[in-house]
């Protein structure tokens, strides 16, 4: 665009709209499309609200929100009877734009078909460059016409920003948009303006720093630096310098080691614009950058200059009488006396912070002009709240108040947002933690450290999180002016060949001839994380042809009508909260629960232009919940009703080993749309382990973004070792070492070779489990492991009955009550080492890989024959007491002897002398059953020898025929050990593994 076009763009803007005007008028009842290009919003507003005065007809602009993904769709919906022309607005604010170009390229005869009507289309050059490329068969329909701006309306618009920026008072709606119209005011600003330049330089700084491109916000920040410094503007130099220290200071909060470049390039700029201010002794601007500069000072631990800098911001804060900015200041005080180790003047201080905000109206809650304008808007009070609260719980612990100080860090978790702020979160989550542990509170204390890795890993600050699921990603706001956040793919599956499963399920998704895709592979392969981190984000990014994607996933079947019913809601309702979907009308009757009433939601779905995506996660847990093949009949039946509307796409995922339960659908004519043959290649997806590349590219992805880096030859040293003969790394397994490696900050080949390669680093990591539930927990817990593993060095399926009783009969110490026994098995549900499996009537439990059942049983078979050993020094004092006992019957022998020769004297004593044999003999009896009983137990607990535990059960039981004065409860204990070790043999026979349409559990 040329200097000498924009000279005169009053009138060359003004012949183009009466030129557009004409054309419109042309084609009243005619689809004609236009390009309207104008790359500032101000200028398109005048344009448009002046074109509605020169036609004479109806023309309706329609304002495209950020969440949109289908032009032709949202046109049908909006478009309003009486409608003659229509004008599209908004391109430039879409979260994904090259989505909505692509389908509408994608429908593009729809327009033609069904809308007669002129339309014209308002975006910058760039979309339009951007349409040219993405949608050129759309574009090529349409004509374009071009609206400049005048060079002295660009200065002024550049000349006018600066001003309230420079001002500490500049706001709009949308920086996404302002860095595309500054962006193009870069293009077009003469170079011979100096001061408009600079100005520019810093305008772009600010809103790439906003828009958080931290790196190219510095390139703008130090140019407008270095013009500034030429005009001598020493104000204007603070402000920018300002900026660059808070930049460098967003950059160095992912790093731990204070040393590290950005951290000193913090302190070398803060200390260089705290030395502006004193120099020009203003002390509004003093003032004004306690807030910014008071976090960055915190930071570095300079607490002499923060303390002086708050108390110079106090007094001015008071004096103006401005309340958010005064609990600040107490805040900041209060820090540096938790620093000094001034327990009780921190807690005074910090309640003087919190006494002041809950008197604060909302009329009082404006922005505050800042030297530093990196956060543009001020903190919510609630995230003050949760830092104020989190000071006073610190200084509460100290000074020995453990109680009130969870009770307000448990508050200052539920005022605070990782989103706002995500370090101060993480600081709170770990010193709950920390509480929650040393008040023996394990359960609290592990769920808070989980949901700390949890962020850690969705923000992007931990590589490795273990053996739970990913989630999708999410970034923290430096602003609180930005578009809610939106869920990414994870870099766990956008650095691997994941990726391209994402890729070629979505592929599938939008295909007619695939409705059912049944997702399968190997436990620990990654199906769940592939749907969580992956599929589900994905699929919410982005829509097909004119229809927008609703994924539902299902995990928990035990009432899967009324779940699946919830979940379809619950999408719903978060579609329409974004604005997604205006006009639907969610159903809110109790009857969601009927499958009748479900498919007719989808159908409605269909209506408006959703395509419902149901996945079943970890589908194999449907079959132990239901066992009944009329159960399962009717849920299959359901599947294949849905399977027969148009729009709606079914996920199974299961194991490999589970595959063949789903046979029994072929038989029903509702699976005719698949063929009736569910196991065919165009229904089944094989998920496999990772490549040893793909893996090397997974380490140095997920690493590259945080503190925490390793040197390329413990990643080869690793993969190497991961991959072993297979050739191939279990996802899992690179989770859980990696994890480890992060724990204990190992980070060359060195320190991995020195301190355990992956086997003990694999140990480590059950070890720092185990010790999560608790020293005095910590025996059961490393026993409650082994028996969920097997002689073969696999995972069977126990019950928690079964676990409890086994773990009854190792026990050396037989006060580990049912409560401690659940505890631990909570944790290591959550801790993801032991999945739970719900089943009628009692759920089961399953460590979630074999070789993780490999390693415990190596790591617990020592322990474990020090058991045995007791065992057998308890068979020995059993032998030992049978053998006093057959020595009490002789000697009673030889005194009935010695009676019959002095009978009429010893009468008497020979009556007691019986009496007390047959107590004795009854007693010894009593104690061989009990001994035979836990004999069996143990048996089959520790070594899983059933047919010994049958025999030491079938002894107990013979003896228990002859026994006299055996009180009830020894009785139903010997008939139970008798019947599971009877019910254990019985199962170890192999049995068929289908019988008839019902599948059979083998032993």
């Amino acid at each position: 665009m040329s200097i000498q076009r924009q000279s005169d763009e009053p009138t060359d803007n003004e012949r183009s709209l009466q030129q557009l005007a004409w054309t419109l008028q042309a084609s009243v009842e005619k689809f004609k499309l236009i390009w309207a290009r104008c790359n500032y919003s101000a200028l398109q507003s005048r344009l448009i609200k002046r074109l509605g005065e020169i036609c004479q007809f109806k023309i309706q602009v329609l304002q495209l929100k950020e969440s949109e993904r289908t032009l032709y769709t949202v046109i049908r919906e909006e478009l309003q009877n009486d409608t003659q022309a229509l004008m599209i607005v908004g391109w430039q604010s879409l979260q994904d734009l090259p989505q909505m170009l692509t389908s509408a390229n994608q429908v593009r005869e729809e327009f033609r078909n069904h809308l007669s009507l002129p339309i014209v289309v308002w975006i910058s050059e760039e979309i339009h460059h951007t349409i040219m490329e993405i949608a050129p068969d759309l574009e090529s329909w349409g004509t374009s016409r071009s609206f400049a701006i005048a060079p002295t309306d660009l200065s002024e618009f550049i000349k006018q920003l600066a001003d309230e920026y420079f001002g500490g008072n500049l706001s709009t709606n949308n920086y996404k948009i302002l860095e595309l119209e500054l962006e193009a005011a870069q293009r077009e600003l003469r170079s011979d303006d100096h001061e408009a330049e600079a100005n520019l330089a810093s305008l772009l700084g600010f809103v790439k720093q906003t828009n958080n491109k931290i790196d190219i916000a510095l390139e703008y920040y130090q140019k407008a630096l270095a013009i500034w410094q030429q005009l001598n503007n020493l104000e204007k130099q603070a402000k920018i310098i300002g900026e660059i220290a808070y930049c460098f200071y967003v950059k160095a909060l992912k790093k731990s080691d204070i040393n590290h470049p950005d951290w000193q390039a913090t302190r070398q700029y803060t200390q260089e614009c705290i030395k502006f201010l004193n120099q020009a002794n203003s002390q509004d601007l003093i003032a004004s950058s306690i807030t910014k500069f008071g976090n960055i000072l915190r930071d570095l631990k300079e607490w002499e200059q923060l303390k002086k800098l708050a108390q110079q911001a106090l007094e001015l804060h008071q004096l103006n009488n401005q309340p958010i900015e005064l609990a600040k200041d107490y805040g900041f005080l209060a820090q540096v006396a938790l620093a000094q180790k001034r327990w009780s003047e921190a807690k005074q201080l910090v309640q003087k912070a919190k006494d002041i905000l809950p008197v604060i109206s909302s009329v009082e809650r404006k922005d505050i002009s800042g030297i530093v304008s990196g956060l543009s808007e001020e903190p919510t009070i609630s995230n003050d709240l949760s830092l104020y609260n989190f000071i006073l719980a610190q200084a509460q612990y100290q000074l020995n108040e453990p109680r009130q100080a969870i009770a307000n860090l448990e508050i200052a978790r539920d005022f605070g947002s990782p989103l706002f702020d995500l370090r101060l979160y993480l600081n709170i989550l770990n010193y709950l933690q920390r509480l929650y542990f040393e008040k023996k509170e394990y359960l609290k204390a592990y769920e808070t450290k989980q949901q700390q890795k949890s962020i850690e890993q969705q923000f992007g600050l931990r590589a490795f999180i273990g053996a739970g699921q990913l989630q999708s990603t999410k970034q923290a706001q430096l602003t609180l002016t930005l578009a809610e956040t939106q869920e990414n793919i994870a870099p766990e599956i956008a650095t691997s060949g994941r990726l391209l499963d994402v890729e070629r399920l979505i592929e599938r998704i939008g295909r007619l001839d695939y409705k059912l895709i049944v997702v399968h592979g190997q436990s620990g392969v990654g199906k769940s994380s592939l749907v969580n981190a992956g599929l589900v984000p994905a699929l919410k990014n982005k829509a097909m042809g004119i229809q927008d994607n609703l994924p539902v996933v299902i995990r928990v079947y035990t009432n899967w009508i009324e779940e699946l019913g919830r979940l379809i809601q619950q999408a719903l309702y978060n579609k329409s909260r974004k604005g997604d979907s205006p006009t639907l009308e969610l159903e809110t009757s109790a009857t969601v629960a009927e499958t009748a009433t479900l498919r007719e939601q989808l159908r409605e779905n269909e209506q408006h232009n959703l395509r419902t995506v149901l996945i079943f996660d970890q589908f194999e847990e449907f079959f132990f919940v239901y066992t009944e093949p009329k159960q399962r009949r009717q849920f299959f039946e359901f599947l294949g009703e849905c399977l027969n509307i148009l729009s709606v796409k079914i996920i199974l995922l299961l194991r490999v080993d589970y595959l063949h339960y789903l046979l029994e659908c072929n038989r029903l004519s509702s699976m005719a749309i698949i063929g009736k043959d569910i196991l065919s290649n165009n229904v089944l997806y094989e998920l496999g382990n990772f490549s040893p590349e793909d893996t090397k590219s997974i380490i140095q992805r997920l690493t590259q973004a945080t503190s925490f880096q390793l040197e390329q030859a413990l990643i080869d040293q690793l993969v190497n070792d991961l991959a072993g003969e297979l050739g191939e790394v279990r996802p899992i397994e690179l989770q859980v070492v990696g994890a480890q490696l992060q724990t204990e900050n190992i980070t060359t080949v060195r320190e991995y070779q020195q301190r355990g390669t992956k086997e003990e680093l694999v140990k480590r990591y059950l070890a720092e489990v185990v010790n999560d539930c608790g020293v005095e927990n910590q025996q059961a817990a490393e026993l409650l492991l082994y028996l969920l593993t097997d002689e073969k060095g696999t995972r069977p399926l126990k019950t928690r009955i079964e676990l409890e009783r086994d773990l009854q009969a190792l026990v050396a110490n037989k006060t580990t009550g049912g409560n401690n026994f659940d505890l631990v098995l909570q944790i290591f549900v959550k801790s993801g080492l032991v999945i739970l499996l719900p089943e009628n009537p009692a759920d089961r439990y399953q460590l979630v890989h074999d070789y993780i059942a490999l390693f415990i049983r190596q790591q617990q078979q020592p322990k474990l024959n020090e058991l045995m050993a007791l065992l057998e020094r308890e068979r020995q004092q059993r032998k030992l007491g049978e053998a006093k006992l057959n020595s009490f019957l002789k000697r009673a022998l030889f005194g009935s002897v010695v009676a019959g020769v002095v009978l009429a004297v010893l009468a008497l004593t020979a009556w007691f002398e019986g009496n007390l044999a047959r107590e004795q003999r009854n007693l010894a009896t009593i104690n061989e059953i009990k001994a035979l009983t836990n004999s069996s137990q143990a048996y089959f607990a520790i070594s899983k020898e059933k047919f010994d535990a049958l025999i030491e059960a079938l002894k107990a039981e013979k003896t228990l025929k002859g026994a006299i004065g055996v009180d009830s409860e020894t009785k139903v204990k010997v008939l139970t050990v008798l019947q599971q070790a009877v019910y254990q043999v019985k199962e170890s026979i192999p049995l068929p593994i289908y019988e008839g349409s019902t599948p059979v559990e083998t032993g």
